[in-house]
């Protein structure tokens, strides 16, 4: 049986406001509503899309970063915090409009934040890559 679409990726975090700041504020999803029963957390969607495919859980006041029944696996790493390093996880891809990229390169350098670009696949695609307030190298793909 084939897989229809991702559903979303998750990250535990130490500073919420940073990752709502970056996802919403330079990236540009749409911030919606907490998940029920889930407290401290910030969901993400596409705007074209219904389902939240970015969700950010504050692990900074959990016990054993226990939600309910589920139990989290990852946590915040201060030792890689801003430094190119995103461990396993090398990048998550988000594609853009190709006419988006100077106004996203803007908003990028605005916030001050580390990028690199490049048009590894040819004139026909360009990319930024910047990273997340965890350190997670997110990719912006303009065609």
């Amino acid at each position: 049986m084939p897989v229809k679409r991702i559903g979303h990726y998750n990250i535990a975090t130490d500073d919420l406001e940073a990752n709502i700041s970056f996802y919403r504020d330079v990236i540009g999803l749409r911030l919606g509503d907490s998940l029920p029963g889930v407290v401290n957390g910030a969901y993400f969607s596409i705007e074209s899309l219904q389902n939240p495919v970015v969700h950010i859980i504050d692990v900074s006041n959990l016990d054993a970063q226990q939600i309910g029944d589920f139990k989290l696996d990852a946590e915040p790493h201060k030792s890689t915090k801003g430094d190119f390093n995103t461990g396993a996880l090398d990048h998550i891809a988000f594609d853009l409009d190709k006419d988006d990229y100077k106004e996203m390169l803007s908003r990028i350098q605005g916030h001050k934040l580390k990028y690199f670009t490049g048009d590894d696949l040819g004139p026909e695609i360009r990319q930024i890559w910047v990273y997340d307030p965890n350190g997670i190298k997110v990719e912006l793909s303009f065609s």
